[in-house]
């Protein structure tokens, strides 16, 4: 279990599917509380969210479940309540559970951990499956260094390494030699973007989502 206090770690850790359930504390955001829900549904979030609110905010509820909640607690509530709303709830989610990411003719096997092009298997180390999983999540999207090192690597490590360079080649080699149509395309200056289908590197970059700050040459 982890605590997340800031927005940015909301939309960072939870979009990443780090997490298969988050409970949201409507006051810890205020006014952007709504706001956050909104994105992490937007940015396809696909944990369930409970949310809690205060006794008097049947419209914060109201609205909190309109936006994206699966669920929402008013206070005072008791903590037995709290973990069997969190058990229903984990049950309807293993029940719709969608076990394979896609992108083109690449699939990723999300219980088996196995990825497969055209139904042929492609051997990956734990990491480049890790990364490879970050990278389909996000596809058509620019991810910078540092949001990759958080994602795959959970850690703010000193990007004027080259280890994410090192780790995106090797996958890049091994999707080429499976004849993946996918690309994994550099944004100089930028980071990374993951295009699905035939797209050659180079092209495509101007109509895909950035996500992450900039980086210095």
């Amino acid at each position: 279990m982890d605590v997340l206090r800031t927005r940015t770690d909301a939309l960072q850790r939870v979009t990443s599917g780090a997490f298969d359930l988050l409970i949201l504390d409507l006051g810890l955001f205020g006014l952007d509380a709504h706001d956050v829900l909104q994105d992490l549904r937007r940015d396809g979030a696909s944990a369930g969210i409970i949310a809690l609110a205060g006794k008097d905010a049947q419209e914060d509820r109201i609205r909190a479940l309109e936006v994206g909640a699966d669920d929402c607690l008013l206070r005072p509530f008791s903590f037995a309540e709290l973990v069997a709303r969190i058990r229903a709830l984990q049950r309807r989610l293993t029940h719709s559970f969608e076990p394979t990411l896609r992108a083109g003719d690449l699939v990723l096997d999300l219980v088996r951990h196995r990825v497969t092009v055209a139904d042929r298997p492609i051997e990956l180390t734990p990491r480049e499956y890790q990364l490879l999983n970050c990278f389909v999540r996000h596809q058509g999207e620019i991810l910078s260094r540092p949001v990759l090192a958080d994602r795959v690597w959970g850690i703010d490590f000193d990007t004027g390494t080259n280890v994410i360079d090192v780790y995106v080649n090797c996958l890049r080699r091994k999707l080429a030699a499976s004849r993946c149509h996918c690309t994994i395309q550099t944004v100089r200056g930028v980071g990374y973007a993951f295009m699905p289908g035939s797209s050659q590197p180079g092209q495509g970059v101007d109509h895909v989502r950035h996500r992450g700050r900039p980086e210095r040459d």
